[in-house]
């Protein structure tokens, strides 16, 4: 437990740094607040999805890695990884490995197990933030570290979330 307390407070220090990082300071430099002098963030409404979008794709990954490593959901049709694998098929206990319905086997794979679901959002979200940042290499390379690491920080605390904290093994 205390890891995960030390991983999740370092996790959020660094998305806090990064997030200082994004102030944009001008040289004509005032404070928005002049009693304490801290200035302003600056997060874009393309920042903010993007590190939503990355905390869901963590927070599905944790999930997904609950599944297979903590055998969460076990007993459960949907979600219990040694079981749910066959629900693609028609009748696979019998013998019949024709598909259940229309391309349950590859392209709706997602919508027979919570195995698959999982992976589906992790990468359905990965994908999204990929397309919705695809401007920012004009922004510059300091910028792109600073956010890699946002996103990064956003996309671990997602993760440690589900993964240590929802759905943590019951030993």
């Amino acid at each position: 437990m205390e890891k995960c307390v030390v991983r999740s407070l370092l996790t959020i220090s660094l998305l806090f740094s990064f997030a200082f990082a994004q102030v944009k300071y001008g040289p004509n430099f005032k404070p928005s607040n002049t009693a304490t002098g801290i200035p302003k963030l600056h997060f874009s409404r393309n920042d903010v999805a993007a590190a939503s979008l990355q905390f869901v794709a963590g927070f599905s990954d944790g999930w997904n890695q609950a599944i297979t490593s903590y055998h969460w959901g076990a007993g459960k049709w949907f979600w219990d990884a040694k079981e749910s694998w066959k629900n693609k098929y028609y009748d696979y206990d019998q013998g019949e490995k024709r598909e259940r319905y229309f391309f349950s086997k590859n392209l709706l794979v997602w919508t027979t197990d919570g195995y698959h679901l999982t992976r589906f959002i992790n990468h359905s979200a990965t994908i999204a933030t990929i397309v919705i940042t695809r401007n920012d290499w004009k922004r510059g390379v300091w910028y792109l570290v600073r956010k890699a690491a946002m996103l990064s920080a956003a996309r671990g605390i997602g993760f440690s979330l589900s993964y240590n904290v929802i759905f943590k093994a019951k030993l």
